[in-house]
């Protein structure tokens, strides 16, 4: 987006490549993306896992060096879409609540539960990748939340047989699964299958399952996705009604309702080409308490 090319974000490079030289930053369907001066050799690339490969004179992309920032150093701000930024608002975080957010990494919707509840809520922060927990690691203590939550590496389909202290005994999960990112953006290509759709549908609503048995009676869950497809949104909403799940009408103002009519007015959607963000859904269900009945 304009940003500075991080060494994690390089895919290959060529052998020849020397620090100094100029080059340019290329997708993989061959369009350049950027041009700019190489800050490694091409060597340091397969032993250094952090820094900046390329710095970027020229992009496609107009947008400041955000990350570079002297306000982002210190703390003052979380680079977030405005779609994700209304999930934190859509839990709505309290003071002691205990909160899952089942996949955590990077940390912004996490980050924003635990600003929004003043750092008083207890929040359980998980992602399945060690590297990924150490990002979220980071980006917590940049923000400056040490001490206001709990991180673990865990696979949080199993999370119910791994964490037997946290079954029935949950007030709010946040499921923001891996999906197809189809309402990522910008992007200059994308490359999708219909069965990557389903695999990742399938995939996704094992974290749903979970979440029930985590959930206290009465308890909340909010599920989200940077995606379009029904099939990782809406039906996956009913998959969740099927084990016992109520949906609860959500209103976000500027938002579109959900693509099937059973859901036109309790679910949010946003769209690139409608609302000028990414494409974005959010849901909110709870598991019934019975003892209310």
């Amino acid at each position: 987006m304009g940003a500075n090319l991080y060494i994690p974000g390089v895919v290959r490079m060529d052998e020849e490549v020397r620090k100094g030289d100029e080059v340019n930053v290329i997708a993989p369907n061959g369009e350049v993306m950027a041009f700019g001066i190489s800050e490694v050799d091409s060597d340091e690339i397969r032993s250094t896992r952090r820094g900046i490969a390329v710095k970027t004179l020229v992009s496609v992309y107009e947008m400041p060096k955000v990350r570079e920032m002297r306000e982002y150093e210190q703390g003052l701000f979380y680079d977030q879409s405005l779609p994700a930024q209304w999930v934190g608002r859509v839990i709505d975080p309290r003071p002691n609540e205990v909160i899952v957010d089942m996949n955590a990494a990077p940390g912004g919707k996490t980050s924003h539960i635990i600003q929004l509840s003043e750092g008083k809520a207890v929040v359980h922060a998980f992602d399945r990748s060690e590297g990924k927990v150490r990002e979220l690691i980071e980006v917590l203590s940049r923000l400056g939340m040490d001490g206001l939550y709990r991180v673990e590496v865990r696979d949080t389909r199993y999370l119910d047989v791994d964490r037997p202290d946290l079954v029935n005994s949950v007030d709010k999960v946040l499921i923001d699964p891996p999906c197809t990112d189809m309402g990522v953006r910008p992007r200059l290509f994308d490359v999708k299958t219909m069965d990557l759709v389903i695999s990742m549908s399938n995939y996704q609503r094992q974290f749903i399952k979970v979440a029930w048995k985590l959930l206290k009676p009465g308890g909340v869950l909010v599920y989200s996705t940077c995606t379009i497809p029904p099939l990782e949104n809406e039906d996956n909403i009913a998959y969740a009604e099927s084990l016992g799940f109520e949906v609860v009408n959500i209103s976000v103002p500027n938002a579109s309702g959900g693509l099937i009519s059973k859901y036109r007015d309790s679910v949010v959607r946003f769209y690139p080409h409608i609302h000028d963000t990414p494409g974005f859904f959010i849901a909110k269900l709870r598991k019934p308490d019975q003892r209310r009945q």
